[in-house]
């Protein structure tokens, strides 16, 4: 009908909107899409239907967010320097790349980073872990690796295997865990 093409038409308005002024988001936040959606008086019981439709002709769900998928992350040209900068950081750190603080003490440095980590340049471990991508993938295959060569190890064993410290190489392997890649038993982790 008619009017569904014209509400499911505002819906997809809204988040080519979004990506438009926030070039450097990877998804409309859902909450935001749906409150704007109310605003702009849309029935609550359809916001499901209208999602499930976007979701099967060009959109996707990204965690929090709803995506156009000809969207792609472009990085403001202002802030293009900062970003070199901290790549840099990485590659110079290697598994022990300088803290967050320190790569990102400003407001430019932060936005910066923030883009490196959504686009997948940069692994946030966790809040305080955070590596360039190629050192997250070696450190990744290198327990994988010495997990298929032993069978079992403990993270001590991991850890000094790798060359990594406590503080990358705990939030990798829970990260390995909750993906289904390892799993844990006691004090060893195995190959799923």
């Amino acid at each position: 009908p008619h009017w569904w093409k014209e509400i499911t038409g505002k819906a997809a308005a809204l988040i080519d909107a979004w990506h438009k002024h926030n070039t450097d988001s990877p998804s409309m936040p859902i909450g935001k899409w749906r409150t704007q959606l109310l605003a702009e008086s849309t029935p609550e019981p359809l916001l499901d239907a209208i999602e499930k439709h976007l979701l099967s002709n060009g959109y996707s769900k990204q965690k929090d967010g709803i995506a156009s998928e000809e969207h792609s992350l472009e990085l403001p040209q202002r802030l293009a320097p900062f970003a070199t900068q901290i790549l840099k950081a990485f590659k110079a750190g290697g598994l022990t790349p300088p803290p967050r603080v320190e790569l990102a003490p400003d407001e430019a440095t932060q936005q910066a980073l923030t883009f490196l980590i959504r686009s997948g340049q940069v692994i946030e471990l966790d809040p305080k872990a955070l590596l360039d991508a190629a050192n997250f993938q070696k450190l990744r295959q290198s327990v994988i690796n010495h997990l298929e060569q032993n069978t079992r190890a403990t993270a001590s064993e991991l850890r000094e295997q790798s060359g990594a410290s406590r503080k990358f190489i705990m939030p990798l392997l829970e990260g390995l865990d909750a993906d289904g890649l390892t799993i844990r038993d006691g004090d060893y982790r195995s190959l799923a």
